[in-house]
Order: structure tokens, then sequence, then C-alpha cells
């Protein structure tokens, strides 16, 4: 193969990198003629003309894109995936059950109270009218607590604070918006992960920033975690900043954790503005969701088997719920907490119950259990899942695993500000299963004929025409269980 083929082929190859990229911010950033792609070219020429072509696309649509979000503040409140979501519900003739429920979910997201209407007309005045007519949505805390007067956001003026203990990010959260009279909502809060992305960055900025002018003035916006973005998002993030602090009336905080040695960029660019704190002590935080979580109970217990996931069943049973299952376990991240919580689809009928089997991400579980409880939802730039609607309050139970000096329950700071049911070891709490095939029915049967002195005369069936038919009573069982496996001496 000659050198000029070869230089050909390496140009093709770069050139269709570059396509393939101007194409991928297309679809990101909802172009509606990219939303399903395929273009077949052949010759250097070609590909270099259409990468021009591609270009010049991006830049016409990043500026429709930025007058759309100017002249429809909501527009803001939805990335792009999203606002797709809207459109085809919109314009589609045929109504599509799943798309119809996500449009619910994405309403819920700016005011639980609006609702989505039926009518199919331009989407920017629909926006508008469904979230115009209805009270903005906020939550005045009651709990008194210690607070940190520090901690207080003063408009027009950037506050950067400087977490030096991750698991204490929450805590800082709540402690500005605490200060400022009112719980956070989903849409004044971006918790930033290593998939955050820049438009996700780009939109809740504008928001910030457009709040006032929209009829959202006096709201805090907040950005945390901002030290997992990568070097060039956090560029990006201060530069868009500074471009719009020529405004004087907007309420924005950024939540930065130290880390030992770890260089962030915009810890030097906005180094004046940075004020270290905590947050709020845990007994603040225990007021705060004991108000907010009053029909949340953390079940622990001292050591595996002592009755967790019963109690649970049976406390839902009384509140005529039936408790459905939310399985954490192992390398669970955040986005697939949130992908499965998703699929989960609680219905008002049902509690929830968590069970939390064991976390190799306990941040990112704390961090779940945070968006869920205080805002009644999650989301990513991809996915967006809540709780049923607060007409019908959702039970939650929230199960963690026993473990060597309960290392798993200390990791999930969340759980320990909650209503707690922690089960210590009694023989009463024993839970005999009445089912005559149980593991507990079977061998309390045959200690019952040890403790009878019968154990070498009797046989014990289980599954012929002879098969007893009576199980051993609770009690009975626990004394059995009591004598034979505790009681040795």
């Amino acid at each position: 193969m000659s050198k000029d083929v070869m230089d050909k082929f390496v140009a093709q190859v770069d050139i269709a990198q570059e396509i393939i990229n101007i194409v991928s911010m297309l679809i990101q950033m909802g172009h509606f003629g990219y939303r399903k792609f395929e273009n077949k070219l052949q010759g250097t020429d070609n590909m270099r003309d259409y990468l021009k072509f591609l270009k010049e696309e991006l830049k016409n649509w990043q500026n429709i894109v930025d007058r759309a979000q100017q002249r429809c503040f909501y527009l803001t409140f939805f990335p792009a995936c999203h606002i797709l979501a809207f459109y085809d519900y919109f314009t589609s003739e045929k109504l599509d059950k799943d798309n119809e429920e996500e449009c619910k979910i994405l309403i819920r997201f700016v005011n639980s109270k609006a609702q989505l209407p039926s009518t199919r007309r331009d989407m920017q005045k629909i926006l508008q009218r469904i979230f115009r007519n209805v009270p903005k949505q906020s939550r005045k805390p009651k709990a008194a607590g210690q607070r940190v007067m520090s901690d207080i956001v003063t408009k027009g003026k950037l506050f950067v604070a400087g977490c030096t203990d991750k698991s204490r990010v929450s805590n800082v959260i709540m402690s500005l918006y605490t200060n400022h009279g009112y719980y956070p909502e989903p849409w004044q809060l971006l918790i930033c992960t290593s998939s955050t992305t820049m438009e996700e960055l780009t939109i809740f900025i504008k928001r910030s920033f457009y709040s006032s002018k929209n009829g959202y003035e006096n709201h805090l916006f907040c950005i945390a975690n901002l030290e997992l973005l990568g070097f060039a998002l956090q560029y990006n993030l201060a530069n868009q900043i500074r471009s719009m602090q020529d405004q004087k009336d907007y309420l924005l905080a950024l939540i930065f954790c130290r880390e030992n040695g770890v260089h962030h960029l915009i810890l030097d660019q906005f180094s004046l503005d940075v004020k270290e704190t905590n947050g709020l002590n845990n007994d603040s935080m225990r007021g705060i969701y004991r108000e907010l979580c009053h029909n949340v109970i953390c079940v622990s217990s001292d050591l595996s088997g002592q009755g967790k996931t019963e109690w649970i069943k049976e406390y839902s049973f009384r509140k005529k719920k039936v408790p459905r299952s939310f399985l954490i376990s192992d390398d669970t991240e955040f986005g697939s907490l949130v992908r499965q919580f998703k699929e989960c689809k609680l219905r008002p009928v049902e509690s929830l119950h968590i069970n939390i089997v064991s976390a190799n991400y306990p941040g990112d579980v704390n961090m779940f259990l945070f968006k869920l409880l205080t805002l009644g939802m999650v989301s990513t730039n991809v996915d967006i899942a809540c709780l049923p609607p607060l007409e019908t309050p959702t039970h939650i139970f929230i199960e963690i695993a026993s473990t060597t000096k309960q290392q798993l329950l200390n990791s999930l700071p969340m759980a320990g500000y909650l209503l707690v049911n922690h089960i210590s070891w009694n023989i009463k709490n024993l839970k005999a299963s009445q089912e005559i095939n149980s593991p507990i029915q079977v061998t309390c049967h045959y200690l019952n004929l040890l403790d009878r002195n019968d154990i070498d005369s009797k046989e014990i069936l289980f599954r012929t025409d002879k098969a007893i038919k009576d199980p051993l009573p609770v009690e009975r069982c626990q004394n059995l269980i009591e004598k034979y496996f505790f009681n040795k001496g």
C-alpha cells in the first residue's frame, strides 16, 4: 500500500471521527433532524464538505436553543432527551402510555401540583401555561435545630462551600436551604456524578440566573459534588458562571468536597468565595428528616436472621400496604439505582422495602437515599423516577443488613437521620414459620421428639400420606431453639 493511499485513509478516519463527534452533539442537544441518523459518504472531499455543513448546523442549532431557552424559561428545566419526550407527546397522533407517564413525571419535577394537559399545541406555550397558573411549590422547615449561621447565600454573590468530609455533603446542602428558609425542590438542586454532562450544567446555570426574571425570584440553586467533574467540565462551568455574574439577583451555591492533594480548577477560579463548612450536625439532620420522612423507618439488627424482613411485612400489612422489594447490593452505582427505581413503578397500594444487602459504593447509595427522601424523586441526565403522589403517603422501609461492627449501617449517614427500629437479640422475636415444610418447622419437630425422648422410637413424615398436619406453635419453637441452641449449660 502506497504512502499516498495510507495518508488518505488516515485523513478519512480523522474526518469520520469529527463527523461522529458533531453528530453526537446534535443528537444530545435534541436536534429534530438527527434523532435517527444514517448517512453514506464516499471520498475525502465529500466528507470534508459534509463536516463543514455539520459544523454550521451545530452552530445554528446552539443559537436556536439559546434563544428558545431565553424565551421560554421552562425549557431550562429539562435536558434535550426530555424535551423530545414532550415533543413526542404533544405532536404524535397516537397516545403512547409510557411516553405519557414519563411526561407526567417530568411535570412533577417542576411542580407536583401541575397537570399534564391533553391539548396538542405549541410546546413552549403549553409549558408556560402548565406552570404559570399553578402556585409555586415551597416547603418551609418546621424542625428546630442548631443552624450554621455562616452558611448563608447572599443574592448576587456566589457561595462556594468547601466540605472536608464527603459523607456530609447532604448536611451542607440542608444547612444552606434551611438557612434560606425552604427545603430544596428537585429543580433547585444538581448533584453531580461522574456521568454529569455539560448540557446538565448549562441548563442548570441558565435556570439559576434566569429564574428571578421569570417568577422564581429568591429561589436558591445549588450544585454539589463538583469535584467529580473533569477539568474540561469545570473549566466550561466556571466560564459560564463568570459570563452571567453581571446579574445581581441570582442565588447560587457550589459545593466541593476537598480531597487531599487533588487540584480543582473551580476552587482556584472562585477562591475568594470559598467558605469551609461541614453543614448541619447530626441532631439537626435528625430533626429535619423526622419532619420530612415520618413514614420512613430504618430497620436494622444486631445479627442476621432476627426478623427484619418479617417485621417490615407485618408493619406494611397493618397499614394495608403490600411491600415492594427494592434490592441494593454489591457494585450498584447511582445511575443504575435510578434506572432500577424507574423500572420499579411503585403503586399507591404498595410500600417500598429498600433492602440494602451490601454496598461497594456507599456514597452513591447514600446520595440516592438523600435525593429520594428529600425530593421525592431521583434522576440522571437520561432517567427520572419518583415516589407516588403525596396524596397517598408512601411507607418506606430501609432494611440494612447486619455486618461486623455495623459497618454497612455506619457507611450510610442518611440511615442515621431516620426513625429507627433496631432489633436486638431476643428469642421472643424469633419468627417461626407456620409452613409445615419450612426449615424451622422440620428442625423443631425433631427437637420436639428429642425433648420428649421419642427421637429413636418415632418417625416424622413430611411428604407422604401420613405426613404430620399441624405445625408446632411459635412459642414451642422458640423454647426448643433456646433450650438446644443457646442454653448449653
